[in-house]
């Protein structure tokens, strides 16, 4: 069984050598290294909401503002709960968006479309359709943001985070 991609990239704390270890994996990471793009979405399943990075640390990262200002308006567009840094919902390590925020200063994000990770195809269409209000609301206010505009979010989103994932619990 191969390496899980949403976890084969590298990180300040793992090396180049001990990540990419899948075709996909090393062709993003060309991609990301070559383009170098002011911000970029991943799409994932199990929750609906937008997380940024970190995934491997609770620390917040410098543009941490600028990141609840994205998703709070993607999440606002889309109706989903909350917004908040990934490591506050679960740790991982080898996350694109960290990955692309920690080499080149990427504003990447993770559009959690659905709940359920596998949705029957039956259900598809509204999941795609605020999965794509999200993005263009995310995308919005980066341009915003670019041209030194505030974006206009229309109400304070709550952080959320899962219960069971909050940090007391991992540490009880």
């Amino acid at each position: 069984m191969g390496n899980d991609l949403n976890r084969d990239v590298s990180l300040p704390n793992r090396s180049d050598a001990d990540s990419f270890h899948e075709v996909e994996s090393r062709l993003e990471k060309s991609l990301l290294d070559t383009v170098v793009f002011k911000a970029s979405l991943s799409y994932h399943t199990g929750l609906e909401m937008i997380v940024w990075p970190w995934g491997y640390t609770y620390d917040p990262v410098v543009d941490d503002a600028r990141f609840n200002t994205m998703a709070s308006a993607g999440c606002q567009a889309a109706g989903y709960s909350g917004c908040v840094e990934a490591s506050h919902n679960y740790p991982a390590d080898g996350l694109d968006m960290d990955y692309s925020y920690w080499r080149h200063g990427t504003l990447a994000v993770t559009v959690e479309v659905s709940e359920p990770y596998q949705p029957d195809p039956s259900v598809l269409p509204p999941y795609v359709d605020r999965g794509l209000a999200a993005s263009m609301a995310v995308f919005k206010a980066v341009h915003e943001m670019a041209r030194g505009v505030r974006p206009i979010v229309p109400t304070p989103l709550p952080v959320y985070s899962i219960p069971r994932f909050t940090r007391e619990m991992r540490e009880f």
